[in-house]
C-alpha cells in the first residue's frame, strides 16, 4: 500500500516537473533478538540502546542489504527523485553514527570513521543508481559537527565517494554577536544570516573533491515563529543565497515541516536559486515587489526592510524558539496571581505517547530561554523586534484601501500584521511577568505604579487580541504549526484568552489594589514573605 501511494504521488507530481525524494534515517539499528540478527549476527555492531545495536556496515552482508534495499525501492517506484538520508546524529545508525572514537564493534574498531560512513552511503548510492542513474543520493550528516567535531566534519566533506551529494545545515554551529557577546547557535534560523564556518569549509572541501554540495535551511519560516505561513523578510534570503552561490552550493533543502507554503518567501527562494543572480539586494527586492504590488513596490520594499531590521533582533537563544512565546503569545494567559506553572513546547499540541493535550503555557518565563541571555536582554531584543516590525506593518496597512478587491495582497498584509501582533504580545507577556515578580518587594507607592503598568499591558493585549481575532477569521493559515500538526491559536482560543484578561480587570486587579492599600504582603505562600 505504501509503495502504491508513493507511485501515485511520484506520477502526479511528475506531471509538473516535480520529483519526489524520500527522507530516511538509514541504516536503522538492529534488535539483538530479532530473526534478522539471529540469521546474520554480523549485522550487530556496537550496542546502541536497550537491546538495539548499531547496524555494522563493515561486512559484505550489510552492504549488500543496503544496496539491494535501495535498488528494490527505486525499481518499485520509477521516477523517484532520490533520497535524503541522515546517517549521523539523528537516532542510531552505523557504528560511527555518534562518536568518532574507536568503536566497540570489533570490525569497525579497525577502520576509520570516514571509511565506515563512505561505505554506508556508497552502498545506498550504488543500489539506487542501478535502478535509476539520474536519482540523487543526498547524504545529510545532520549532527556530524557536534559528534565528530568541526575538523573531522570538514575532512569528511572532502572524502565523499563518487555519486553522493553532501548536505549540511547552513547556520548550525554559527557564532552570532548579540548583546555584546558571541553566541553559538544551532539549526535553523531565518533571522540570522549565517553561514557557519563549518558549513563554508565543508562546501569548499566538497567542491574541491568534485562533489556537489547542498544546504539545509528554512525559507518560509523557522523555529523562531512557525505559526504564520511565511515571515516576509526576503532580504535575508538574498544574503543567504548570495553566499551559497559564491561557495558553489548547487542545491538546497528549503524547509522542515513548516515554511513550505506558497507566498513571498518561497517565490523569492525559487528565483534566488537560479542564475543569473541579482546584482544587489535592492534590485532583487524591487523586482520581487513589482510582480505583486506594481507601483506600490517601493513602499512594500521599505516595509520589508523595516520587518527585516526588526526580525534581526530575534534572540539568538535556541530555547527561545522551542519554548518562547512568539508562536502563540496572544493566547498565553496572564496570571496576576502567581500560578507557578510550566511553559509548554511550541512544536507540540499534545504529548505523542499519551495524546494528552498540553495545557496553556504558564508563568515560569525563565523556561523560555537559557543562559546566553538575561531577562533584561530578552526584553530589550523583543521590544526592538516588535517596534521595527510594526513600523513596517503600518506602511503595509496604509496600502489596504487600494487592495480592497485583491484578496492575495490583503492576506499578505494580514500575515505581516498577525506577526506584528505576535511579536508585540510576546514582549508584553514577558514584561508583564517581569513586572509582576518585582511587585511584592516594592514600596507601596511603587506597587501602585507597577499595578497600573500591568493593567495597561492587559488592556493593550485585549486590543491586539481583538485585531488578531478578525485576521484569523479571514485567514485559516494563521496559528497553524505544521510540526505540531495543529493550531497554536485560533478564534475560539483567542476569545477564551480575552475573557481571561477581562476577568483580571474586573476581579483580580481590584482585589490586589485593595491588598496594596492595606499594606499587606503580596502572595506570601509564593514569595516566602511573612
Amino acid at each position: 500500500r505504501r509503495l502504491e501511494k508513493l507511485r501515485r504521488t511520484v506520477a502526479q507530481c511528475g506531471r509538473y516537473g516535480i520529483r519526489i525524494y524520500t527522507y530516511c534515517n538509514e541504516p536503522r539499528p538492529v534488535t539483538a533478538d530479532s530473526p534478522e540478527a539471529k540469521a546474520h549476527p554480523e549485522l550487530l555492531g556496537a550496542k546502541a540502546y536497550a537491546n538495539r545495536h548499531y547496524f555494522c556496515t563493515s561486512n559484505p552482508t550489510a552492504l549488500a542489504y543496503l544496496e539491494e534495499g535501495m535498488r528494490g525501492l527505486f525499481t518499485a517506484v520509477p521516477g523517484l527523485g532520490g533520497i535524503i538520508n541522515i546517517s549521523i546524529g539523528e537516532g542510531g545508525s552505523h557504528c560511527y553514527s555518534y562518536s568518532p572514537a574507536p568503536s566497540p564493534c570489533p570490525r569497525c574498531a579497525k577502520r576509520s570513521p570516514f571509511e565506515v560512513l563512505n561505505d554506508t552511503v556508497a552502498a545506498m548510492a550504488r543500489g539506487m543508481h542501478a535502478a535509476d542513474p539520474t536519482a540523487e543520493c543526498i547524504s545529510w550528516p545532520y549532527g556530524q559537527y557536534w559528534s565528530w567535531g568541526d575538523d573531522m566534519t570538514v575532512e569528511s566533506a572532502g572524502r565523499l565517494p563518487p555519486g553522493v551529494i553532501l548536505q549540511h545545515n547552513f547556520e548550525s554551529s554559527s557564532v552570532g554577536e548579540q548583546c555584546g557577546r558571541q553566541i553559538r547557535i544551532f539549526d535553523y534560523w531565518l533571522s540570522f544570516i549565517g553561514p557557519s564556518r563549518v558549513f563554508a569549509d565543508c562546501a569548499r572541501a566538497a567542491v574541491k573533491n568534485g562533489s556537489r554540495m547542498f544546504a539545509k535551511l528554512q525559507v518560509g519560516c523557522s523555529h523562531e515563529v512557525a505559526t504564520a505561513p511565511f515571515v516576509p523578510v526576503p532580504g535575508h534570503l538574498y544574503r543567504k543565497y548570495k553566499i551559497m552561490h559564491d561557495l558553489g552550493v548547487s542545491g538546497v533543502m528549503q524547509c522542515w515541516y513548516f515554511g513550505n507554503y506558497p507566498g513571498t518567501m518561497n517565490k523569492a527562494a525559487g528565483e534566488l536559486a537560479f542564475a543569473p543572480f541579482p546584482a544587489s539586494e535592492d534590485e532583487f527586492l524591487g523586482s520581487l515587489a513589482r510582480r505583486d504590488w506594481g507601483a506600490d513596490a517601493p513602499a512594500v520594499v521599505r516595509a520589508w526592510k523595516l520587518c527585516q531590521r526588526g526580525y534581526g533582533h530575534f534572540p539568538l537563544n535556541h530555547v527561545f524558539g522551542w519554548y518562547g512565546p512568539m508562536h502563540d503569545a496572544p493566547v498565553w494567559p496572564l496570571h496576576l496571581e502567581p500560578a507557578d506553572t510550566l511553559i509548554s513546547p511550541s512544536w507540540l499540541i499534545a504529548l505523542h505517547s499519551t495524546q494528552e493535550p498540553f495545557s496553556a503555557s504558564g508563568d515560569r518565563i525563565g523556561e523560555c530561554f537559557y543562559y546566553t541571555h538575561t531577562l533584561a536582554e530578552i526584553l530589550f531584543l523583543c521590544r526592538q523586534m516588535a517596534r521595527y516590525w510594526n513600523r513596517g506593518v503600518r506602511i503595509l496597512k496604509g496600502l489596504l484601501p487600494r487592495y480592497a478587491a485583491n484578496e492575495p495582497r490583503r492576506l499578505d498584509i494580514g500575515v505581516a500584521t498577525a506577526l506584528g501582533i505576535q511579536f508585540e504580545s510576546g514582549y508584553n507577556m514577558l514584561r508583564f511577568y517581569a513586572l509582576r515578580e518585582e511587585l511584592p518587594w516594592q514600596p507601596q507607592a511603587e506597587q501602585r505604579r507597577t499595578l497600573a503598568a500591568l493593567k495597561r499591558i492587559v488592556r493593550r493585549e485585549l486590543q491586539r487580541d481583538a485585531e488578531l481575532l478578525e485576521l484569523c477569521r479571514a485567514d485559516s493559515r494563521l496559528g497553524f504549526h505544521s510540526e505540531a500538526e495543529g493550531y497554536k491559536y485560533f478564534p475560539a482560543k483567542i476569545e477564551w484568552r480575552m475573557a481571561q484578561l477581562q476577568r483580571l480587570l474586573d476581579e483580580e486587579f481590584p482585589a490586589l489594589a485593595a491588598c496594596i492599600r492595606r499594606g499587606e504582603a503580596l502572595w506570601p505562600a509564593y514569595t516566602g514573605q511573612q
